[in-house]
């Protein structure tokens, strides 16, 4: 007697079930959500404490859920996991039942358990952004769409989710539109039959998109003003420092945006912020809109400016900007796992199983698309899905949150290659996937240099929460130096951003304590160089930077840094006094990095005290055409002064103040320009609101002590003198402030003295 078969609707819900329990169960190894943008936002919105043009910056769809359900509850994270969970799984059930229609049972029960376990699907249950959500829409979506030969089962429905799916993320509308359009042509020669499911389609998405439109008119004066802006987020995966994996922020907006943690996602603030300025003085044209000179400029004119430079840069390097096509058509199928989010990567590295290496089910999918094509009329709509989404990731950026929306048409186009070898017994699909998967595997530089950083700051890590911990336990700050040399070792580029204030400075400098203590490697060759000439070894750093130059490794550090070795081999040319062989270098740099913001700077640096350029110059210009205006002086203010020039640095620096006076960095460089010109008054005057801003890092150490030590000397002032010796305290020089305060006090004055020499004497003591 046969067995009665199941129904298509009990393996759904198997599947479901299924999916459920394995996302659960391995919830258990993931730690908690690192990731929580879009509830701090709710948070921030519904307490009126976010500027309403912000509303433009995240997912219209996410973004409102989690104000719903933070007024619902306070555990939004919980709610929102759970929904994540539910709504994967039900995307593992319709990923079947839509495979089954095309491929049968046995294919489309494999392809749901891939689809359950694939890696990019089990970290984003956990990311707190739309992705899951966006996943479970367009699984939804591609189930209604996808009838008989091409043909709606649901339109109205199928509207209903296109509609949601642009209100999660505009890139649905597309898709949407590329429905429209097939539908069209299959009924071409009859439109009557096709209009009526059409308008049912459209009717949901043309209503989200004019509500969309009211918004965006109410709350940033423009029904045009788009979501998400395209137009940053363009910028950041084809600006002259990115590769096109990974978003990466020109570097006044990353300096603009490291201190900042009370705003989700400030980056795109300063992005405006930047903008606006340079209209606003008069340094920009017309950007549309009427917005001219002095005017706010809008968010749509913010997003073309930054398209601009973006397009400016690849027309002026055509051949640098086509490599780097190749390289995001490549690394969209590629095995890297470059998430663009530091909660995704450490979720992948809990992640217990490995699932199917994205490598094979690239590999296996290419043939599936080449077999695929003798169906050719009911896939084209998995054809359009799969190429909108590559075309949005060649003209952003890629990176496994990207590559997401792929997996489930990656799935099916490789269970067509497995179908089709194994029943037609043909192997040439096979070994097609064979040849692609080391093509998909190999790693390059950029990849070895962000494994490695990863893996050092998860070394480093817990000794910073050692140390933190301490310091709250009120152990002695002179206890911790071993410690934070040691942390800095293992993440030497984190120098910049963690130099630890009240440290004493006045032994072995911190630099070297970190350079001895390096791991010697060839992927920690530049790293090694740039300690060692902080610490004043400059042999020792010129052999190592040459050393970089012959292995010919690259580093990528997202344009946070600079990563030339040719850049520091110059600034020690200049130290010899050797300044044509600097200029050379630096212009070596350039041919092989056009753009680069670091080296541009540098040499415009140079050339403005070799040879009267500067502002103005054709450097410069490129400078302030690829980074703004703002961002070229900022960042050759630094340079001159880097190389010794604090008179030219003094006029680019005050521009940066006067445009980004929270910009502490500035603050404190133009404190040392101010003070290396014996312009005490000023340099003390920045460096107090420095200070004021914030406390860490202790950058400019030296300069600061001794602008601290000259005003004690100068100031016979009580609250001036105390002021000078805690600024000392607070670079690292706690002998000499404890010789400043060695002096007569008044009786106001004596307590808060006696408690910093208690400070003082503590932070000398030995461990």
């Amino acid at each position: 007697m046969t067995p009665t078969r199941l129904p298509r609707s009990a393996y759904a819900w198997a599947v479901g079930f299924v999916s459920l329990a394995v996302h659960g169960l391995l919830s258990l190894w993931f730690p908690a959500p690192l990731f929580e943008k879009y509830t701090v936002a709710a948070e921030l919105f519904l307490d009126g404490r976010m500027a309403s043009e912000r509303w433009l910056d995240f997912s219209p769809l996410y973004l409102h859920l989690a104000m719903f359900l933070r007024r619902l509850t306070e555990d939004v994270e919980s709610v929102l996991l759970i929904l994540q969970l539910g709504l994967l799984a039900a995307t593992s059930a319709l990923f079947f039942l839509w495979a089954e229609r095309r491929l049968g049972i046995r294919w489309a029960l494999l392809g749901a358990a891939v689809i359950t376990l694939d890696r990019h699907v089990l970290i984003y249950s956990r990311i707190l952004e739309p992705e899951a959500i966006f996943l479970f829409l367009l699984m939804l979506f591609l189930y209604w769409v996808d009838g008989p030969e091409g043909e709606p089962t649901r339109p109205f429905a199928a509207g209903i989710v296109g509609a949601l799916g642009i209100a999660t993320r505009p890139t649905f509308l597309p898709i949407c539109l590329w429905v429209l359009v097939l539908w069209g042509w299959h009924r071409r020669e009859q439109l009557r039959p096709w209009a009526r499911p059409a308008v049912y389609f459209l009717a949901a998405p043309a209503l989200m998109l004019m509500l969309l439109a009211v918004r965006a008119q109410v709350v940033a004066g423009s029904w045009r003003a788009p979501t998400m802006n395209p137009g940053t987020v363009l910028y950041e995966g084809n600006q002259p420092m990115s590769r096109g994996t990974s978003a990466v922020y020109p570097p006044l907006v990353h300096q603009l945006s490291s201190g900042q943690d009370s705003t989700p996602d400030p980056a795109h603030v300063y992005y405006r912020e930047i903008a606006r300025r340079e209209v606003g003085s008069g340094v920009s044209g017309d950007f549309g809109d009427g917005d001219r000179g002095g005017r706010l400029l809008g968010v749509r004119d913010v997003n073309r400016l930054w398209t601009r430079r973006a397009l400016d840069f690849t027309l002026d390097h055509p051949g640098f900007a086509l490599r780097r096509l190749q390289t995001k058509l490549l690394y969209a199928f590629h095995n890297f796992r470059w998430h663009d989010l530091p909660a995704a990567w450490l979720y992948d590295r809990a992640l217990p199983l490995s699932g199917v290496p994205f490598a094979l089910l690239s590999a296996l999918a290419l043939p599936g698309l080449l077999l695929e094509i003798r169906g050719r009329r009911n896939s084209l709509l998995l054809y359009g899905l799969l190429g909108s989404q590559l075309l949005v990731m060649l003209v952003f950026y890629v990176s496994p949150r990207q590559r997401l929306m792929w997996i489930p048409l990656l799935i099916y186009f490789s269970l067509v290659t497995l179908r089709d070898t194994v029943r037609q017994r043909t192997l040439w699909p096979a070994l097609l996937a064979l040849v692609l998967v080391p093509a998909f595997t190999l790693p390059d530089d950029a990849m070895r240099d962000e494994i490695y950083q990863r893996n050092q700051m998860e070394l480093a890590r817990p000794i910073l929460q050692e140390i933190s911990g301490r310091i709250a336990d009120g152990e002695p700050i002179s206890a911790m130096a071993d410690g934070f040399a040691q942390a800095l070792a293992h993440a030497p580029w984190w120098l910049e951003g963690l130099q630890p204030a009240f440290l004493d400075r006045s032994g072995q400098s911190l630099e070297r304590a970190i350079a001895s203590k390096l791991d010697p490697s060839r992927l920690s060759l530049f790293d090694q160089a740039e300690m060692w000439m902080r610490a004043g070894d400059v042999e020792r750093a010129r052999a190592l930077l040459l050393q970089c130059l012959e292995t010919g490794e690259q580093l990528y550090r997202k344009g946070r840094l600079n990563t030339s070795p040719e850049l520091l081999l110059a600034r020690l040319d200049l130290l010899d006094g050797r300044r044509q062989d600097a200029e050379v270098r630096l212009r070596r740099g350039l041919r092989a990095h056009p753009g680069d913001a670091f080296l541009l700077a540098e040499l415009v640096a140079l050339e403005s005290t070799t040879h009267a350029a500067g502002v103005g110059s054709p450097l410069f210009d490129s400078l302030e055409t690829y980074y703004g205006r703002q961002s070229a002086h900022f960042l050759v203010g630094r340079a001159l002064l880097a190389q010794d020039e604090p008179a030219a640095a003094i006029r680019h620096l005050e521009i940066t103040v006067h445009a980004f006076p929270q910009l502490r960095e500035a603050r404190l460089a133009l404190a040392a320009a101010f003070f290396r010109t014996s312009r005490l008054d000023d340099a003390l005057k920045q460096v107090l609101v420095a200070d004021r801003i914030r406390a860490e890092p202790a950058l400019y150490a030296d300069d600061m002590a001794e602008i601290y030590g000259a005003a004690a000397q100068q100031s016979s002032a009580p609250d001036q003198v105390l002021r000078a010796a805690q600024g000392l305290f607070h670079y690292g020089r706690p002998h000499r402030a404890l010789r400043v305060l060695d002096r007569p006090w008044p009786p106001a004055e004596q307590k808060k003295v006696a408690a910093l020499q208690r400070r003082l004497r503590s932070a000398i003591s030995k461990p």
